[in-house]
């Protein structure tokens, strides 16, 4: 998923069912036309490659029978957020959505729908590793310990300093006037929204979710180092790997390993799968979208993420949480983006969750999971391994 905003143009007047469609070999298919995509790969020489939606949000039609493509984009402003996903049944029919209203046959509905219950219970091509050491569990368990200990010697105390930004203004610092945010409600929320069309992110080890992630330092602003952007982006991982909390929440780790590779020369983008999960930078010609994330589900219940940093926006990757000043939170937007990569969805404004829809500047408080979050990703991947 991604860190974006979406301009505040409604949906309530796009049509339920396709009006009469005018598409034609080659071009980009809209998405309330996805019943006519069967017929026109089996007789364009040049089928549509592309599925678009109304607001000229664009997304690859998948080429592998069972596969989907999925697209978050979340507020930077106070307006609506959205998902978009495009699905190609084994029959080669097409089925799009946007968040909850799908197009397509009802057949290629179900049967999308039967898909990602399907991956939602776990169903893996990747068996468990029997060959898999004990010692390498040990060392991966070591390895949680030691980011959950420096995750505590990095943090500051919950305190005044923790606060929102007034949603009437962009221009503040953290140490502006609290406006949005409580942290009783962040450690007393309760629920948890899991992405209607999430599979599990990582390959089955036995018990837990091996998750490998690259960075992608090309394009990175030059205000920070380096080591800061990838410290940043690493901790946030991190928050998702131990449920990194402020609120005295200690419960069973979820059973995932967020198991970081190093850096890739593969990009991080929505058009097109990378060949690793990878996080990046882009430059977005919208300027309304800070970050974006996606998913590919593939039909053997395998997932891919890629998370793009808009570079045309200001981040913050101080380690101190009391130091931003007009800008975004680098490690607090990679925490939501990472929620997304494992398959949560929004969670309300009001709930206070790292998983909100929208983001304002120095936002640091949520580098933190609130109890919802921590709800959310147990759910998806069980407890238990670890703990």
């Amino acid at each position: 998923m991604a860190i974006a905003a979406v301009p505040a143009a409604a949906w309530a007047d796009r049509p339920e069912t396709a009006a009469n469609s005018t598409v034609e070999c080659g071009d980009t298919l809209r998405f309330d036309e996805a019943t006519a995509y069967a017929s026109l790969a089996s007789e364009c020489e040049t089928p549509p490659a592309t599925v678009t939606f109304d607001d000229q949000t664009t997304l690859l039609i998948p080429t592998e029978p069972g596969s989907s493509v999925h697209m978050h984009v979340d507020a930077a402003t106070e307006s609506d957020s959205a998902e978009y996903s495009a699905h190609l049944t084994e029959d080669g029919q097409l089925v799009t959505a946007v968040d909850d209203d799908q197009y397509g046959t009802d057949d290629a509905i179900t049967e999308a729908d039967a898909v990602v219950a399907q991956a939602g219970e776990g169903h893996s091509a990747h068996g468990p590793h029997a060959s898999r050491l004990a010692e390498e569990v040990a060392g991966k368990k070591a390895a949680k310990l030691e980011a959950a200990t420096r995750r505590a010697e990095e943090s500051e105390p919950v305190g005044s300093q923790h606060r929102d930004i007034p949603a009437a203004s962009e221009n503040a610092s953290s140490s502006a006037a609290a406006a949005n945010w409580s942290a009783a409600t962040k450690c007393g929320y309760t629920s948890h929204v899991p992405s209607s069309n999430y599979q599990k992110m990582g390959t089955d080890e036995g018990g837990y979710r091996n998750i490998q992630w690259y960075y992608n330092p090309a394009g990175e602003p030059t205000i920070y180092t380096d080591a800061q952007y990838r410290t940043r982006i690493k901790s946030a991982a991190d928050s998702w790997d131990v449920l990194w909390n402020n609120c005295n929440i200690n419960v069973s780790w979820p059973n995932i390993y967020m198991d970081y590779r190093g850096t890739t020369s593969a990009a991080a983008g929505c058009s097109t799968a990378p060949p690793v999960n990878v996080v990046g930078w882009a430059t977005i010609s919208d300027m309304t979208t800070v970050a974006r994330a996606c998913r590919w589900n593939y039909s053997d219940g395998s997932a891919r993420f890629s998370i793009q940093n808009n570079r045309g926006h200001a981040f913050y990757a101080g380690a101190s949480e009391t130091a931003c000043s007009n800008r975004h939170d680098l490690e607090a937007i990679m925490v939501h983006e990472f929620g997304h990569a494992l398959g949560l969805d929004h969670s309300p404004q009001s709930s206070s969750q790292v998983m909100r829809p929208t983001v304002h500047h120095c936002e640091s408080y949520h580098r933190y999971l609130g109890r919802g979050d921590i709800r959310g990703v147990r759910a998806i991947y069980g407890v238990g391994f670890w703990n």
